[in-house]
């Protein structure tokens, strides 16, 4: 790791610009939450202690002023997911990641919030994120997938209803008609209209050019927020 960047008089000017927000870093500090804070630049202002275990970290490791590129994680495709999800902060907003979190042998689910930091003059100078366990109600889709990986809950393109999204999300999981309506609680003659409907707007004359549709517009990482159940913890 390079040498320690909080003694740049950048990052530690915002660093005592947030410090006004002593009561949110305490709640911060006794959650058992993962929480963390990135300046405008995306380098780290502060980390609790359930962020540093949740990634594996040294626990004497102070990160701030490093950038997510300059940290070095026990698993290598963490790494990368978190590369990811940090570079595309404001362009995407909140997601969904599984991954082997901190050495574990089990796929974990977390749902990430992205929050503005504000100073003390009501100045947005970075990003303050949240990472909340999750329970994957529809884990048996997700089999045969390439895991771990992201998910966005945010839709790419505002064209599909609410229920049009949790049924595209089931029909490119492969699911039949018959088994999006039981899992949706429909008739399969709803579903049927809601695909048309669907491929009306996308202007597609089969499934196989949905599908494609689909993958080129980013649906393929999308997952309705509807079919995620938060587990939360008390702090």
């Amino acid at each position: 790791m390079a040498g320690s960047h909080v003694k740049d008089r950048s990052v530690r000017s915002q660093l005592d610009s947030f410090s006004h927000n002593e009561c949110f870093m305490i709640f911060c500090d006794l959650s058992r939450e993962p929480w963390f804070f990135l300046d405008a630049d995306r380098r780290f202002l502060y980390t609790n202690a359930a962020f540093i275990q949740l990634m594996g970290l040294e626990p004497s490791m102070d990160v701030k002023g490093y950038s997510i590129e300059e940290l070095r994680f026990q698993s290598v495709k963490l790494h990368q997911s978190m590369i990811v999800h940090i570079k595309n902060l404001c362009t995407e907003g909140s997601s969904f990641m599984i991954n082997y979190f901190n050495g574990m042998d089990f796929l974990q689910p977390y749902m990430i919030y992205d929050y503005p930091l504000l100073s003390a003059e009501g100045e947005n100078i970075g990003f303050a994120l949240n990472f909340k366990k999750a329970k994957l109600i529809n884990s048996a889709v997700l089999l045969g997938k390439v895991i771990p990986r992201d998910f966005t809950v945010v839709p790419a393109e505002p064209i599909f209803t609410p229920r049009e999204l949790d049924i595209l999300f089931l029909f490119l999981n492969l699911m039949t008609y018959k088994q999006i309506a039981e899992e949706l609680q429909l008739s399969v003659r709803t579903v049927r209209n809601h695909i048309g409907r669907m491929f009306y707007k996308t202007e597609v004359t089969s499934r196989d050019e949905f599908i494609i549709y689909c993958k080129n517009s980013h649906y393929d990482v999308f997952y309705p927020s509807q079919l995620l159940s938060d587990v939360d913890y008390p702090f």
